[in-house]
């Protein structure tokens, strides 16, 4: 694997209060041949691996006794011996409310998809709730784009929020749609300020 392209372009962890149960996500980043996933937990006492699986190219694992409050990050082994980096560590979201996937193609100033740039989803609002109600992320969400620049990550519908892509100077607020799928580059039509990107002019 070549150095500095971490091994899942997307995790995600999603709460199901109906079943009161948290739901791992993720898809590898193709191409190594991966032994196996550790699945780490924090419940408030520090990290402890929750479980080891055999890999899949794309899966899902159900925490069953899993809270909203729970934090986890996933590792990935090629041998006994050789680990590639952590994953950043996620909570689930408060609430099992509508998702919205949204999805978009990043490209650079030369006109080439950007490879392994950060797509990363900040709650704009207080930890909990949304201006509609809705629950949100405890922590960022974050995915990475694939080799032709792709990536996709659900949000929560009606959530407000802060998009960030920093190689791509892109930061911005929206409300996300109460839609099941949008395009990015819709989102960019409909967001708040921008920050850090484009400056105001003086009267």
């Amino acid at each position: 694997m070549p150095a500095g392209i971490p091994p899942f372009f997307r995790f995600n962890v999603i709460r199901d209060n109906i079943h009161s149960r948290n739901i791992l996500s993720w898809i590898l980043v193709p191409g190594p041949d991966i032994l196996d996933i550790q699945i780490f937990r924090d419940a408030g006492l520090g990290f402890s691996l929750l479980t080891t699986i055999l890999v899949a190219v794309q899966d899902r694992y159900l925490d069953l006794a899993g809270s909203a409050t729970d934090e986890y990050f996933l590792r990935a082994r090629d041998s006994l011996t050789s680990v590639y980096p952590d994953t950043l560590s996620v909570s689930p979201i408060t609430n099992a409310e509508p998702l919205c996937a949204i999805s978009g193609t990043v490209i650079g100033f030369d006109g080439l998809p950007k490879f392994a740039v950060n797509v990363i989803v900040e709650p704009s609002i207080p930890i909990g709730v949304s201006a509609l109600g809705f629950g949100v992320s405890k922590k960022f969400l974050i995915t990475t784009t694939d080799a032709s620049g792709f990536f996709s990550i659900d949000v929560l519908q009606n959530a407000i929020v802060r998009f960030k892509i920093p190689d791509a100077d892109i930061d911005f607020q929206t409300q996300i749609p109460d839609e099941s799928a949008i395009d990015f580059s819709e989102l960019l039509l409909v967001g708040g300020p921008i920050f850090g990107v484009v400056e105001e002019e003086e009267e």
